[in-house]
Formats: C-alpha cells, structure tokens, sequence
C-alpha cells in the first residue's frame, strides 16, 4: 500500500536529481568563465585606442560570440530549470494518486470493519 511518505521522498528525489543537479553546475562554471572572458575582451576594446579598426572588429566579434554564448547558456539553464518544474510536477501527480488510493483503501477497510467493529456497532 503507498503512503503519502512515499510521495514526499519521490517529491524530493524529482527536486534532487543528481544528474539535473550536475548539468546546472557545469553550467553555472560556463557562465561564469565566459562572463569573465567577455569582461576581459571588452576591457581590451575599451583601452584599445591604438589598436586597428581590424583588431577591433576581431575583439567586437569575439565579445559578441561570447554574449551569444552566455545567451545560449541562459536557455539551457531555463530549459534545465523547466525539467525540474515537470519531474516535481510528475512527483505531485503521483503523489496525488497514492492519496487518492490510500483514500480508497482505507475506505474499503473502513466499510469492511463497520459492520464487525464495536465501536461502530454499539
């Protein structure tokens, strides 16, 4: 017979998914050594007076890489965080399933011992 303790745990462990947990790190260091490298790159465009137009263009499109990048980052990260939303969905719904038939069960076990029972049969 399920129980609504066995629901929670499942609840937890769709909340706790290792490898989910793994992705959002790796993605997490990602972001940050990017956005750490954009900051470089733009610092360079910044203080590159001397620095041809070429070399410029090289160092705009490089920067531009790199935000189309974290960009991309981004919707990895909110596409990891909607795999989250409907694995805790699915725990919810299971759960909901396992009430609704402990309910029944305990019903049925309920109308079973009515009839016997002395508290319910003075």
């Amino acid at each position: 017979m399920a129980t609504l303790r066995d629901s929670t745990a499942d609840e937890r462990a769709a909340m706790n998914s290792p490898a989910l947990n793994v992705q959002a790190d790796q993605l997490e260091q990602e972001y940050a050594a990017l956005l750490s490298q954009s900051r470089s790159l733009l610092q360079t465009v910044k203080s590159g007076t001397g620095v041809s137009d070429e070399s410029n263009d090289l160092v705009r499109d490089a920067v531009t890489a790199l935000f189309d990048a974290q960009h991309n980052l981004q919707q990895a990260r909110l596409r990891l965080m909607e795999a989250r939303l409907a694995e805790v969905r699915a725990a919810l719904t299971q759960r909901e399933q396992n009430r609704d038939q402990l309910i029944q069960e305990l019903t049925a076990q309920i109308r079973d011992a009515g009839a016997t029972h002395p508290l319910l049969n003075p």
